[in-house]
């Protein structure tokens, strides 16, 4: 959340104060686009694409992955475990105490597993937004500084 709260901001800043010069919105916005950019648009591009594909390809696909395979292996996993409860608790190794602690145990990492594989899903819908944010920034700067500050499209 907040660095989609980061995103939106900075897209204000840069959509406001974006032709005041390179450090309108914000030194560390400068600083980050002369490192990825190195003063150059078609670097800045090539840089960004590699970005994303480490990004989506990487880190989201991967994260995404993990999570569905450690929901699901856990989800197949309770009723073999709710049933190992019942028959110790049936044999008399354990008392209802301590197998309601094993069941809200049981309850507490499915959700764990559950809650990690809808976290993967908001970062990969997070990057997306990123990506849709950076389109805006850049087409949206281009004709905010044509059209109301007569700037040249470089």
């Amino acid at each position: 959340m907040l660095r989609l709260s980061l995103n939106i901001a900075t897209t204000r800043v840069i959509l406001a104060h974006g032709f005041e010069g390179t450090t309108a919105a914000g030194y560390i916005i400068n600083g980050f686009s002369k490192f990825v950019m190195s003063g150059d648009f078609v670097i800045d591009l090539i840089v960004f694409v590699i970005l994303v594909i480490v990004n989506f390809l990487v880190i989201t696909k991967g994260a995404t992955r993990i999570a569905e395979v450690g929901a699901r292996f856990t989800l197949d996993a309770i009723p073999g475990k709710q049933m190992a409860i019942d028959a110790d608790l049936n044999a008399g190794l354990i008392n209802e105490k301590e197998a309601k602690r094993r069941r809200y145990e049981l309850e507490e990492e499915g959700s764990f597993f559950g809650a990690m594989d809808g976290a993967s899903k908001f970062v990969r819908g997070d990057a997306i937004a990123g990506l849709i944010i950076t389109t805006v920034n850049i087409l949206g700067g281009i004709v905010i500084g044509v059209t109301r500050y007569d700037m040249d499209v470089s």
